[in-house]
């Protein structure tokens, strides 16, 4: 282990530190263990600022509850030691008991309590611990312990840890794998919560009920994680006589409501089979493809990538789904994908979501049962995947698009909601306690100590209108790292990493991006702002003189979904990982067109 006291940069030969060690760390170490022995790291330092190490945000006790589903199937998490469904039928029946799984159900395709995959993670996790221990590696882990900064040392090679105690450790490769990052800027006196997490904290006193409004901001998996939790503390789900779900609200909680904010008043999709349920980066294309759409500026256009790549895949996959209709207007060049996103979006558009959901619900309770697979879904969800590990290529002005336009519609469709959770949303709305509200919302500025939380919602009929929430809560997912908010101040502080950005195609559509958009001016032009950290193919952190860092990789969510804007899932977070490992390990980086991910 590489501890030196503080000024002393000198790690021993072959040393690697870890910074978290949720899923992202848990795939690194198992690609890690992998490689060949004599690439492997001597010595591995593995930093976890919560008590337990090797579960992750979103499976940890401390931060979800067990009414939490996840939207994985034991199938589709990329290989550990064993995996998921086979751990759970060696888990004892107390246990099984308290996550809701009847051992006869336990399948490779059914979706499980995210407390259930989290004690897998965990177990995993430790048995390639043993592994590497066995193999030779060094590897100490270092719980309750929060790192404060990470730099690169001046006088070599080498990355620096800083903790929270103000010791720090040095070490020949570090890898930052903090996963998600919920900084609070909560307002508790006003009830304003910024996230959901951990979500204990949204939660009323034991023995207490809110009896009034709950504000949500969102209306996607997030969102349904605080309904779920509310939902069980303020009342109880039953099956009636024809087996139907039901929900009762406690007597105490008379006047508890949930208001959901969704922008388009819609609810997700649902889970859908699949043929395949392992995405690869070049199902339906090569990499010398790829490089083929490279134009003369240095770019791959969207409209390029779908002509090209996509239109003959989703032809196949509508053809295969029976659905004609789309298939015979995707042969018309001039059906383009925003024409294809329009479509399939006025599909689901519905007057009344909970009815749209409760007819969605009918049709995959159907295919489900006869193992119909919903071909568009999968292809659509295969090319997304494989455009998030080429996305540098995009000129801003498509990067613009597809975060405004075409993402938000590729998400709700694939990071679709559980059947079972389904039927929870809609055995509430039918208790009247859970509704829709459509148009922008957002939290108003006031002075705090209110006792309430503002929102201003932009209508449907074109007017703004105020609201007022007791309890109003934010679940509209991951936002990007920036400048001045990064968890580490040395990373843009002292210009070990700079903001990831994209040129314009056409200098003159930088005065055109709305007001969010970040235009910033570079040596070669005007470059839109992606949120994120530049850095690589090899998830080097790019610096102020546009090199790769030698020794820092960044494999966490909040910095590479700027470049990478469809990298959220277990399967991305492995590819992420396993494109580390190769570089840690010298071995052959096989994705990426481009040597650095920064333009």
């Amino acid at each position: 282990m590489s501890h030196h006291p503080p000024g002393d940069a000198s790690p021993s030969s072959g040393s690697l530190g870890i910074v978290g060690s949720g899923p992202s760390a848990i795939f690194l170490l198992r690609h890690l263990l992998d490689a060949p022995p004599s690439s492997r790291p001597a010595r591995i330092t593995i930093f976890e600022k919560s008590a337990v190490a090797g579960t992750g945000m979103p499976y940890s006790e401390s931060t979800t509850d067990r009414h939490h589903l996840s939207n994985i199937s034991s199938a589709e998490i990329p290989p550990l030691m064993e995996s998921l469904a086979t751990w759970l039928c060696g888990a004892e029946d107390e246990q099984l008991e308290w996550w809701g799984i009847r051992r006869e159900e336990i399948s490779e395709s059914a979706i499980y309590p995210r407390l259930a995959l989290g004690a897998y993670f965990r177990s995993q996790y430790l048995l390639i611990l043993r592994r590497l221990h066995e193999c030779g590696v060094e590897v100490e882990e270092r719980v309750n312990t929060s790192v404060t900064d990470v730099k690169s040392h001046p006088r070599g090679h080498v990355a620096v840890v800083t903790l929270e105690s103000g010791e720090h450790f040095s070490f020949h490769s570090l890898v930052i794998a903090t996963g998600h990052q919920w900084p609070s800027r909560d307002r508790t006196e006003d009830g304003y919560f910024t996230s959901p997490w951990p979500i204990a904290k949204i939660l009323p006193a034991e023995g207490e009920y809110y009896t009034f409004d709950v504000g949500v901001l969102g209306a996607s998996l997030s969102a349904f994680d605080v309904v779920t939790t509310l939902a069980h503390h303020h009342g109880a789900f039953h099956h009636d006589d024809d087996g139907k779900l039901t929900y009762t609200l406690h007597p105490e909680a008379e006047g508890f409501r949930l208001i959901l904010h969704s922008a388009d008043g819609q609810l997700p999709h649902l889970l859908f089979e699949q043929t395949e349920p392992m995405r690869k980066i070049y199902r339906h294309t090569t990499r010398e493809r790829l490089a083929e759409l490279v134009d003369a500026a240095g770019f791959i256009s969207l409209a390029s990538y779908f002509d090209e790549v996509c239109r003959p895949v989703l032809i196949e996959g509508f053809t295969l789904d029976g659905r004609a209709d789309i298939a015979s207007r995707l042969e018309s060049e001039d059906f383009t994908l925003a024409d294809l996103v329009e479509t399939l979006s006025a599909e689901h558009d519905y007057d009344d979501p909970f009815e749209g959901m409760a007819g969605e619900l009918a049709i995959a309770e159907k295919l489900t049962r006869e193992g119909t697979p919903t071909h568009w879904k999968e292809y659509l969800d295969d090319l997304f995947y494989t455009l998030n590990f080429h996305a540098e290529l995009l000129p801003a002005e498509d990067h613009a698009r597809l975060k405004a336009d075409i993402l938000p519609f590729v998400m709700s469709v694939v990071a679709a909601m559980p059947a079972d959770s389904a039927r929870k949303l809609l055995a509430l709305r039918a208790a009247g306690i859970v509704h829709v509200v459509a148009g922008m919302a957002e939290v108003h500025d006031h002075e705090p100590g209110d006792g309430c939380t503002r929102v201003e919602v932009d209508g449907e009929d074109g007017k703004t209108r105020t609201e007022e929430f007791r309890i109003f809560i934010e679940s509209s997912g991951q936002k990007p790292s920036a400048p001045g908010k990064h968890p580490f101040p040395s990373i843009f502080g002292e210009g070990i990493a700079t903001p990831a950005t994209v040129r314009f195609r056409d200098p003159r559509r930088a005065g055109e991006m709305d007001d969010e958009a970040k235009v910033t001016d570079t040596a070669s032009g005007p470059a839109l702002e992606l949120g994120g950290l530049a850095y690589d193919r090899e998830y080097r952190l790019v610096n102020e003189s546009g090199t790769a860092d030698r020794v820092i990789h960044d494999i966490a969510l909040p910095d590479i979904n700027g470049l990478r804007p469809y990298s959220y899932g277990l399967q991305a977070a492995n590819e992420a990982a396993a494109i580390c490992a190769a570089a840690l390990t010298g071995q052959p980086t096989l994705y990426g067109l481009c040597p650095l991910a920064h333009r």
